[in-house]
């Protein structure tokens, strides 16, 4: 009896859990943004996403030297969460290296978004990260 107890409670409490893990996801947030206007999309970014660390997983589609020279340049890294939903890591060269990022390559990445907007039908998250 005290087992079924536990895998109970262990299972409520992995339930409950799931949304809390779910809403710092920025690919997740990202596709709840997909279908709101331009002003849904800024209370969306004052209320759900600013100020926090976030996480996500995706497809390198580029990675672009904004500025700078070797590991102390400036990087733009574009991580494809999905069809609708693309995330512009914002991160240095020490990082791109270290994870092995490159085109087609599946990487993970934490940080800040500071700016999400929606263009052509595409939601577009800019995330100060690192990649993992």
């Amino acid at each position: 009896m005290k087992n079924i107890r536990v895998v109970v409670w262990v299972a409520v409490s992995l339930f409950m859990a799931l949304p809390a893990l779910a809403s710092t996801d920025i690919c997740y947030l990202g596709s709840q943004a997909a279908h709101m206007t331009p002003d849904q999309i800024d209370d969306f970014y004052a209320n759900r996403i600013e100020g926090r660390l976030l996480t996500g997983r995706g497809k390198v589609e580029r990675v672009a030297n904004t500025s700078g020279e070797g590991l102390d340049g400036k990087y733009e890294v574009a991580i494809a969460c999905s069809p609708t939903v693309v995330v512009i890591l914002q991160t240095n060269g020490f990082a791109i290296e270290r994870a092995g990022a490159k085109k087609g390559v599946v990487v993970s990445f934490s940080g800040e978004c500071f700016k999400i907007y929606k263009s052509a039908g595409v939601v577009h998250c800019v995330v100060k990260a690192t990649i993992r």
